[in-house]
Formats: C-alpha cells, structure tokens, sequence
C-alpha cells in the first residue's frame, strides 16, 4: 500500500553509518553517578563559584569525607594568578566552515546555505563559493574591496578600525582551483532576508580576518579549606580587536571576577553536586560536515547535498540528528551483506585519487579502471543478496511509512493514520477499523507532512503545500490553524523533512 524511494552510495552510505554508529553508542551507553564537591564564596558582594581540584569523585564516601572535613571551616585564598594571553583572528572562510557558521547563527541547513551563497555568488556580491581554502591571495585587492565596503553604511565603522597593514590570517587549506570565500565589494541592493543575513556574515569574517588580534586575561584563584583546594577561574577581554569587527558572531563570553586579593574570604555555601555521566552527543549537520571533511568523505560541493538526500529519503530526522528506523535497517541490512557500500576509508581512498587526477598525479585511466573493478565486485555481491537485502529493508520500509502517516491517537486507543481510499481518496482513519468507524477528511490536493507540532486536541498538525501557493497547517479534528500565524511562520513543506530554521 504505498511506494518508498531507497538509495545508497559511495558516499551517502558511509555517512549513514556514521550517524548509525553514534545512534548505536548512545544506546549502549550506561550513566554511571559521579559527585562535584562546589564552593562559593564572597568577594566584595559578588558570589563566586569554585571546585574542588579532584573534579569528578566516582567514590560518594570520599566526597563525603572532604565535604564533612570542610563543612563550617574558614576559608583561604592560597593564590591569585592572571595571564595575558592573545585570542588571533579567524581563517577565511571555505565553504564547510561557512555552512557550520550559519548553521551555528542561522539554523541554516548546509543545503540552504550553499544554495543562498549562489545567489549572492550570482549577484557577484560574494566570490565563488564552492571552494576549500582558506587563503586570500593579495591579488584579489584587500584594499580596493574594503573601499567599497566602507561605502555600506552597516560596514562603514569597521572598515575604520582595520589596521594600516592588511595582512589576513590565513588557514591551512588549499584549493588549486579557488581562494577562499570574500565579499567583492561590490554594493549590494536590498536582499532578501536570507541573502542580508549571509552576506553579513561572509563581510564581518571577511574583516576580522586582517583584525589585530584580541588580548584576554585569563584569573586563577585558589581556595583552600583545612588543605582542600577549590579552583575558580575568569576571563576577561582587555583589547578585543577582530573580536569588535566579527560581532555579533564572535562567541566569547567574558566571565569577570572582581580583584581578588590573598587572605581569608567568606563562604556562602559548600554543596555535595550528585551528576551522572552523559551518552554522546548526536550529530547536528554542523558536526556531521565537520565530521565528513575530517574523514575526506564527499567534496566541499556535494556534502550538502549528501546531508540532504538523508532526510529526503527518511533516513535521519531532527536537528540534533537521529537515526530513524528505515535508515537503521538500511545500514544493518548493508552491514551484514554487502558492508564495501558503507566503507569509509574505500570512499575516502577514491576522493583523493580524484583530488590527484585534477593535480594531474595520477591519471584518470587508472582510477576508472580500479574503481570499476571495485563497483563489479560490490554489485556482483549486492546483486547475490538481493532477496536478503530486500526483506531487511522492507522491515525499515514499514516502520517509516507508519511513522510518516500517523498523526495522533484515536479516542478509541487506536492510531489516527492518513490512508487511501479505493477510489484513491486520502482521509484520516483509525487502524482499528472495522471496530472504529472515526474518521476525518483531508484535502485532496497539494503536498501533505505531518508537523512535530501537536494541536492542543492532541494531534499532529498537518502543512498543506499547494501548487504555487504558500503552505498552510490544519488540524483534521478542529480545522485550519490561527490562518494569520501561519502565514508568517509555516516553512514550506519541501523543507519540513530538514530543520533548518
């Protein structure tokens, strides 16, 4: 009853696996209890925290012994030690660490930003955007391009601060082809809001680049009580420098202590802290394209893309990425009969060899025919079984349309699912029909998802998107959705199966 599009490759395959690998750590994952022993103390009204320099008691009975021994006891500053330190300047931008950067400010998804980059590429606001380096030739004019920025009134104050000498801090990536991404300084019209925001964000880099670099203090203090020691830290900024110019995307934070002096200070409390450890964390799309470019798995213009087909295809959801069923079965279905598919030093070895076909290293000729011998094989296997393979799948297969077609509970305690009817009709039903009659009509034309968000009756809500018209939410139970909200905040459906927002 319904049709679902699989696909793997090279390089889809492997970053499957990856992702399925942590979803596999976290669920072996165990938390074990551990205990901070925290202090705080005053130092001219203001409450400071420190900890006990053991950090992590795994034995409570020793927590507890240092705790009774320092409970109602004076308390000693032992030293005050600060050291200046420099914070230098970011690397230009390459296109991955671009798409992290907006994803960590903008909940852009790396598709979303490589796509708006275009634009802006296409505008000839910005330089071409495809690219790994992290190099700004001179050739490019530093000054002629700061000329003109200075001439954007948003830009004017930090062309200003820039020192006399530009001089850039470059990264270690190369890319024969491309330098890395810079704003040409051409003026830009009024952009959409998508386009401003990125176009801000590839300037500001752009200028804090030939920034000085920030200076910062950094404070130790160390407390004792009856031989304990508990450390407190600080930092602060004393010159920030590329830090002003990268604003408000630069994220330090400065954590200021008042001036502390040695001697007795007052203790406000002593608190046993009882944590456990925590699983993993999951991937996000930022981690996930850092993770790819470490690994060399896929190129600076197809991860994006890679990263995409992955929700497209249902097997990963969320932004803190998770796993699905349909995209676990796929990998353990691989894994099991045909695990070259999902090898990443394979797919990685074949990457550098296109590298070196390009720096004309190797010849295109000898890694046609290795790769061809490697894919024969891989199919030759896959095609053996294929019966095998194909049962798995259609486990994963049944879990992910039952997930992609429920929408809440029945009053009955059945699933309220959209089904299809005879005559090809679609509708929300119970699946403990015949029993349970309960059901609601759907529009018939347009896209239809199914939202995470949930109606106050209890059921998910539904995005409509039809043909040239912006999407609109319905409840089946209650109707439309607040239709003036809607229009301000529903995404478009094409987009749902990726927060990017």
């Amino acid at each position: 009853h319904g049709f679902k599009v699989l696909s793997t490759g090279r390089v889809q395959g492997p970053t499957l696996e990856i992702l399925e690998r942590r979803e596999e750590e976290i669920g072996a994952f165990k938390s074990e209890p551990f205990w901070e022993l925290r202090l705080l103390f005053l130092v001219k009204n203001q409450e400071i925290e420190a900890f006990h320099t053991t950090g992590k008691f795994t034995d409570k009975k020793k927590v507890e012994d240092v705790f009774n021994k320092c409970k109602k006891k004076k308390a000693l500053v032992k030293s005050v030690e600060k050291s200046e330190y420099k914070q230098n300047p970011p690397v230009p931008f390459d296109l991955t660490t671009l798409q992290r950067e907006a994803f960590a400010n903008f909940k852009f998804s790396p598709k979303r930003t490589l796509d708006v980059a275009q634009k802006l590429y296409e505008q000839a606001l910005i330089s071409y955007p495809r690219t790994s380096s992290q190099k700004l030739p001179a050739k490019i004019g530093y000054k002629s391009i700061i000329e003109s920025l200075a001439k954007n009134k948003n830009f004017t104050h930090l062309c200003e601060k820039l020192p006399k000498q530009l001089k850039p801090n470059e990264g270690p990536k190369v890319d024969p082809a491309h330098p890395s991404i810079y704003p040409t300084g051409l003026l830009a019209k009024t952009l959409p809001t998508e386009e401003t925001k990125l176009y801000d964000l590839i300037v500001k880099r752009f200028l804090a680049v030939f920034g000085e670099p920030a200076l910062r203090e950094s404070v130790k203090v160390t407390v004792e009580i009856e031989g304990e020691l508990f450390l407190a830290g600080g930092v602060r900024t004393l010159k920030p420098n590329w830090i002003e110019l990268y604003h408000p995307y630069s994220k330090f934070k400065d954590q200021i202590l008042p001036e502390i002096e040695k001697g007795e200070v007052k203790v406000k409390a002593l608190n046993i802290l009882e944590k456990e450890t925590q699983p993993p964390k999951r991937y996000t799309q930022a981690s996930l394209l850092k993770k790819l470019d470490d690994l060399e798995l896929g190129t600076k213009a197809t991860r994006a893309g890679i990263i995409q087909t992955l929700y497209d295809r249902g097997y990963i959801r969320e932004q803190t990425i998770v796993v699905t069923d349909l995209g676990i079965a796929v990998v353990k279905a691989l894994r099991e009969y045909c695990p070259e598919i999902i090898d990443v030093k394979m797919t990685a070895r074949f990457e550098k060899e296109m590298e070196q076909i390009a720096e004309s290293k190797l010849k295109k000729e000898q890694v046609i025919e290795e790769a061809k011998k490697a894919l024969t094989e891989i199919l030759g296997i896959f095609k053996k079984h294929e019966q095998e393979i194909g049962k798995k799948l259609l486990i994963g297969v049944k879990a992910a349309m039952k997930e992609e077609t429920l929408i809440g509970k029945c009053k009955c305690g059945g699933n309220l699912e959209i089904k299809i009817s005879k005559n090809q009709k679609r509708f929300v039903g119970c699946s403990g029909y015949p029993n349970c009659k309960e059901t609601f009509p759907l529009p018939q034309g347009g896209r239809t998802a199914i939202l995470k968000e949930v109606c106050t009756c209890g059921l998910s809500i539904l995005s409509i998107k039809q043909y040239k018209k912006r999407p609109w939410k319905l409840c089946v139970k209650d109707g439309f959705v607040n239709n003036k909200k809607m229009e301000t905040e529903t995404k478009p459906v094409e987009e749902e199966s990726v927060p990017a927002e």
